[in-house]
C-alpha cells in the first residue's frame, strides 16, 4: 500500500500523513500522536514513544511546510 503526503487542518488540530505514518497534533499545546497506518489502520496504538525519530522527522516536515505557507502569504517566496 502506497501513501502520498496529506495534510489536514481544523484548528487547533492538524495531521500530516507521509509514507505509512500519520502524525496528529494540537497546534495550540504542541501535543502529538503518531500512528502506523499499515500495522494499525484503525489508529488505536499511539506509537510516538516507539518511533520518536519518525515523529520528529514528520514534525520537521510539517513545520517547514507551515513556514513555507506563511512565507507565501507574505509574498516572501516570490521574486519580481
Amino acid at each position: 500500500m502506497a501513501f502520498s503526503l496529506k495534510l489536514f487542518i481544523c484548528e487547533p488540530q492538524i495531521s500530516w500523513v507521509a509514507q505509512q505514518y500519520k502524525l496528529i497534533g494540537n497546534s495550540k499545546d504542541g501535543n502529538f500522536e503518531l500512528y502506523d497506518l499499515i500495522n494499525d489502520p484503525s489508529e488505536k496504538q499511539n506509537c510516538i514513544e516507539t518511533y520518536p525519530e519518525v515523529a520528529n522527522k514528520l514534525k520537521k516536515e510539517l513545520f517547514a511546510w507551515q513556514t513555507s505557507v506563511e512565507n507565501s502569504k507574505k509574498g516572501l517566496d516570490y521574486k519580481n
